[in-house]
Order: structure tokens, then sequence, then C-alpha cells
């Protein structure tokens, strides 16, 4: 039975491998070769439960023997209480003289009460723990079911193909069940380069998925100019009624490949700082100008959801850093993309 059991995990796990071996190709492109097909597959697996004995200690509640239990009680005892009567005389006097005349006299005396105490004893049963060997159920994965397999048509493609004359770009695509990825194996320095996955066709039949995607590889910013966001500042940093501006002196050509984040605080003298705003600023609420090497930055609060603010004092943070977004060579700029540069105005009122 082991043996069976050992030989159909082994197949499970061959075929298992086997998918894995198919759900990532290698690509190279150059601008000789600025296309190339890939067929890719995964598959989704569910795991097949069952239940498995094991050996183990087990407990169970015995009858031992009897045991007298005792307890003290108390019972209330009265005596005494209810009508009390007499005799009493009253002088009556007339013109004869006085006699004397019984007269009957009752009144009600409360009972007196106290406590007697008593034991009571009663049998009662004692039982002790008895611990002995046994056979339990566990449920565990016996196996693997296949429930869908994913098939992969993929063109990749640059864009541009005269923008990488005389280099190769080394690419693996990756499949996880309907999601694709793709990777570059080899360091490419000169340049950002982006990376767009677009889902062309989807055809679902149950067990079956075929996809067919497009991966378009385009060649962004140089490294030169990804290079001097590391001497980059924010300059100029002015708040207004209805917006904020800065300058980055120097960053010009970055314009499309930076994140922005805004922080805006209302500190008023007397109450507590309120937030106004606090996250990322779309690039598309941004207006870029540039002036000469620099570019100049407009953020209307009308673009962040913010009504125009008031004359009272405010905190504005700016943080400016490059946007990972869709780049594929990120780890050749690695700390360009970590650094940050900062503004800061505190204790500020609106200046336009």
């Amino acid at each position: 039975m082991k043996t069976k059991i050992s030989i159909l995990l082994f197949a499970l796990i061959m075929i298992r491998g086997e998918a894995l071996a198919q759900s990532q190709r290698p690509v190279d492109l150059e601008s000789a070769v600025p296309v190339q097909l890939a067929t890719l597959s995964d598959q989704r697996f569910e795991p097949i439960y069952g239940q498995e004995p094991y050996e183990t200690t087990c407990s169970r509640e015995v009858f031992s023997h009897n045991e007298s239990f005792c307890s003290t009680v108390s019972d209330t005892v009265c005596r005494g209480g209810g009508e009390v009567c007499r005799t009493e005389q009253d002088s009556v006097c007339n013109s004869s003289g006085c006699v004397s005349v019984p007269r009957r006299v009752c009144h009600n005396e409360p009972q007196t009460c106290t406590e007697v105490p008593r034991q009571v004893c009663e049998a009662r049963p004692v039982y002790v723990t008895q611990h002995y060997s046994c056979t339990q159920y566990r449920t565990v994965v016996v196996g693997q079911r296949l429930v869908k397999t994913y098939q992969h048509q993929v063109e990749v493609r640059l864009e541009d193909p005269g923008a990488f004359a005389g280099q190769r770009l080394r690419l693996v695509v990756h499949a996880r069940e309907d999601v694709l990825s793709i990777d570059l194996i080899s360091a490419f320095p000169g340049a950002i380069l982006f990376k767009s996955i677009e889902r062309v066709r989807r055809q679902d039949a149950g067990d079956v998925e075929s996809i067919t995607s497009r991966i378009v590889i385009r060649r962004g910013v140089v490294a030169e100019a990804v290079r001097r966001i590391q001497q980059g500042l924010v300059s100029n940093l002015a708040l207004g009624r209805s917006g904020v501006r800065f300058d980055l002196p120097g960053l010009a050509g970055l314009e499309g490949a930076l994140r922005v984040r805004l922080a805006l605080k209302r500190t008023p003298k007397v109450w507590f700082k309120t937030t106004l705003y606090d996250g990322e600023v779309s690039t598309a609420g941004l207006g870029w100008v540039s002036q000469g090497g620099s570019i100049r930055a407009i953020i209307p609060f009308q673009k962040i959801g913010l009504e125009d603010i008031s004359n009272k004092r405010h905190e504005l943070r700016v943080s400016v850093r490059l946007d990972p977004g869709s780049v594929l060579n990120i780890r050749d700029f690695r700390w360009e993309f970590d650094h940050r540069i900062e503004g800061t105005l505190e204790k500020s009122v609106p200046s336009f």
C-alpha cells in the first residue's frame, strides 16, 4: 500500500513539475529581432483530503469509589410569642366609698428565635482520569486534483527597435495561472525600461482557458537623467488658497517618471492640527511646466478633492520620488528609486 501511495505522489510531483517548467519562457530581444512569440501554460490544482489514522493517548473519567461529604446547615428554632394576658385591679368609688374591680389586660409578645446548627452528610461518587492508547483520525492532504489549465500565447516586442541598436535584452516571461509577468535577466543600466502587458483575447472553455497577450518594452528616461534625482531638491515651495506650487531644479525630462506625495494640515494657535490631505497625487493632477533645466509643479486643490483653504496657518510637506510604476529594470536604479527629495512649510498662511 505504501509503495502505491509513493508512486502516486511521485507522479503528481512530476506532473506539477512539468506544469511549472512550461510556465516560464526565456525571450531575447534586439533591434534585429524586435518581436518574439512565447507559448506558456500553467495549471491550477486543488488539494484532495483524506482521513489518516494515528496512534495517540486518550483519557476518560472512570468511577473509583463513593465518599461521604458532610456540611453544616442551620435550622431556625423559635419559642414563645403570642398573646399574653394578666388581671389588673381598677378602683371604683361612689358616695358609699371605693371598691376594687378586676380588669383583664392582654398584649402580643414577639417570638424568640435562634439558629441551631446540624450536620448533613451524603455519599458522592469519586472519579479518576484513566489514560490509554487509542487510534484517532486526522484530515490530511493525500493528493491534488487538476482544476484548470491556462494556455498563454504571448507576443513580446520592442516599441522602438532603433533605440536598442547594438543591445540585447534577455527576458523571462512568467505565467501564474491567468496572470503574466516579465523579468529582465541581464542588467540594463543605460536607461529606464518601461513594460506594458495587454490582454488581447481570452477564451474560457471551463477546464481550459486560452489567453492571448501582448508585452511591449519601451526605452524611457536615460540613466543620466534618472541619477539627477540624487542631487535634486524642492525649492520655491509655496502654499496658495487654491493650490500648491514648487520647483524641481535640474530635473527637466523626468516629468513623467515622478511620484508626488502631499501632506497638508491646518495648524491653528489653540486647537489641534487638522489633516486636510495626506496621500499621493496622481500625475494626471499635476501641471508640469519646464523652465530651462528645471520643472515647476502646480497642484490645484480641486484635483485632489479639496476646497480652497482659509487664511489660517498651515503645515505643508511635499515628497518627490521616482515612480517605479511599470519599470522593468528597477534593480539597475534601486538607490535612485528609493531616494526622496522633500520640502516643508510650517505655520504658513496662503501667499497667492
